[in-house]
């Protein structure tokens, strides 16, 4: 039995997220050192050494915009940093996208390359090579990329197509010698760790179907399960935090390879059919390397970033072909910010390759805690010895981030039509918002912007917030906005579809018409002593005779004097009357004056 020994060490590494941290950030681009330096100090990993390093043909001790160094934030598009080989100015990957195509810098000159020429029918145009010899110190070699063009989705089965290709010479540990072969495949869906036979371009990874530019056949002419590669592809860039409109996932170039044999290798790109709409490949630093043993991780979003609580990843070890024949033993250690067993799922250890056996899977799967951590980075490292009896080191890094949560806040939440209330998104680790607000209006954005809606109708507003397109939390609010108004009958702006009082009734003042004369005589005209009043609850009057003596006291909604005292017709004459009358909102009109009693 072959026992080799690895180590898994896991950092804590601090990623900006939601509020004031974000996962996301602008990606930036440095172009100002040689394609050699770029090589040396940005692409190589481990177990290779590389020489005869050249640029388009010639001298790699030029500075060249086609080549660069990038840094990515978190879950940009699943590479943090790296070499970056451009169709034109490697700066338009830094620049904020709007939408569109785009290009930058390119000479509009015509390629020469056979190699990449020979990917594609179409005539290239500003194409960027960048190749070199490298002796490998273990069986496999491998890198880690992703494809991003400007030609995404509007070309997307179009006769416009971009090429690229990683064109590997040297021996064959399976028989014969690689000429030139285009090692950036496709991996098997059907077959994890192996890969098909189709190059990645924009023609074979992709949503799934054509552009408006594109036609069906011309995928189908690459290869007909080209729809089924749609997993590859990232999705369209909706973010402002590159240019490119779109990108492939996180994907693998590897090649089984003989231990100190010398191989030669070109990474190649250009504009296909025209020199504009600017394609790039990101390849991930340090990770041109030769390893015994492969480590990757996948998770469901194709890029390195898990969810607590929600989606998980996949370490996957993978062992040449050379090494089949043997039981081989891989111990590792866990340890650093993130527990195991309390912050993800306990893990077995060791993994044993069987004879027969080229990969093995492990399954890690973050808990949610439910407290705001922050990011965690874990950097899975394994060490082995390969042919040669040197040891070499394997490693990849996955990113636990927080569980988004959607939390938001309601400027009020009832008042009188039309309400306006302005919403506050204080949502964490997220970068997409969908709101439905409940008054028919709906928004769906990728920033913490507030949002000023108007209800004239009760609503309820809700806050859908995802990272990622995945693991959404829900939030709502209920917004009570009523009719306003006056609910009193009595008043004189009464309404009646008011279901709240806003204390605007209006009451009038009590007016009063006294009478200066009245004729009790028994017939029908003039009978009475009243007083005629509008907007009046209660009446008082007293009526005194000449000497002050009390004839009559009312009081109610309507008194009257029918002109008797005691049951006796009083003598004629002139009486002195008294009068207080109260409103309906209680103010009090008060009078005096004379009437004369005629019979």
């Amino acid at each position: 039995m072959l026992s080799i020994k690895g180590i898994v060490k896991i950092f804590g590494c601090l990623v900006v997220m939601g509020g004031s941290f974000s996962a996301f950030g602008q990606t930036t681009v440095t172009n100002n050192l040689t394609v050699e330096q770029y090589v040396q100090n940005v692409l190589l990993g481990g177990g290779v050494t590389v020489s005869n390093i050249q640029f388009n043909g010639g001298s790699a001790a030029i500075v060249s915009e086609s080549v660069g160094e990038f840094n990515a934030p978190v879950g940009n598009f699943g590479l943090t940093t790296g070499l970056i080989l451009a169709s034109g100015d490697a700066q338009l990957a830094a620049q904020g996208n709007l939408g569109g195509g785009s290009s930058l810098g390119g000479a509009a000159t015509m390629g020469v390359d056979t190699d990449l020429q020979s990917i594609t029918p179409n005539q290239i145009w500003d194409e960027a090579v960048i190749e070199f010899d490298f002796v490998p110190q273990g069986n496999l070699i491998s890198f880690r990329y992703v494809f991003a063009s400007e030609e995404y989705p509007e070309y997307v089965c179009g006769s416009v197509n971009d090429a690229f290709g990683f064109f590997l010479t040297g021996n064959n540990p399976a028989g014969g010698t690689y000429n030139a072969a285009n090692i950036a495949l496709i991996p098997d869906p059907a077959n994890p760790g192996s890969f098909t036979t189709t190059a990645v371009s924009i023609n074979t990874v992709n949503p799934g179907v054509e552009g408006f530019a594109g036609d069906p056949a011309n995928c189908d002419a690459l290869d007909p399960n080209w729809a089924a590669y749609s997993i590859f592809y990232a999705g369209d860039n909706l973010t402002t935090n590159y240019e490119y409109d779109g990108n492939t996932v996180v994907l693998v170039a590897q090649a089984a390879v003989e231990c100190g044999e010398t191989y030669h290798i070109k990474l190649a790109i250009g504009d296909a059919g025209d020199n504009v709409w600017d394609s790039g490949v990101f390849l991930e630093g340090g990770s041109f390397a030769s390893e015994a043993v492969d480590i990757a991780v996948a998770t469901v979003n194709g890029d390195t970033t898990v969810i607590e609580g929600c989606t998980n990843a996949q370490f996957i070890f993978t062992r040449p072909a050379s090494q089949l024949t043997d039981t081989l033993v891989v111990d590792y250690d866990l340890e650093g910010v993130a527990v195991e067993g309390t912050d993800y799922n306990t893990m077995v250890n060791p993994v044993t390759f069987l004879p027969g056996e080229a990969q093995i899977v492990l399954t890690l799967n973050p808990t949610d805690d439910g407290i705001d951590d922050g990011p965690e980075t874990v950097i899975i490292t394994a060490y082995t010895v390969n042919d040669c009896g040197d040891t070499l080191v394997s490693t990849d890094t996955l990113y636990i981030l927080d569980a988004p949560e959607a939390i938001f806040s309601a400027s009020t939440v009832d008042g009188c039509e039309p309400l306006d209330v302005t919403f506050t998104n204080t949502s964490k680790h997220s970068d997409n918002y969908q709101w439905t607000f409940g008054n028919g209006q709906t928004a769906t954005v990728n920033n913490l912007n507030s949002q000023t809606q108007t209800y004239i109708a009760p609503g309820t507003a809700q806050l859908i917030v995802s990272f990622d397109g995945q693991c959404p939390d829900t939030a709502t609010i209920a917004i009570n906005a009523y009719v306003c108004g006056c609910t009193d009958p009595q008043a004189t702006n009464y309404n009646p579809t008011a279901t709240v009082d806003d204390g605007s009734c209006f009451y009038p003042y009590p007016t009063v018409v006294a009478p200066n004369v009245f004729t009790p005589d028994g017939n029908e005209e003039n009978p009475f002593f009243e007083l005629i009043t509008t907007n009046a609850t209660h009446i008082e009057f007293t009526i005194t005779n000449r000497w002050g003596i009390t004839m009559y006291t009312g009081s109610g909604i309507n008194p009257v004097w029918d002109g008797k005292v005691n049951g006796n017709p009083a003598s004629e004459g002139v009486y002195f009357y008294e009068y207080t009358v109260t409103g309906v909102t209680g103010d009090k009109l008060e009078g005096h004056g004379f009437v004369e009693l005629i019979r």
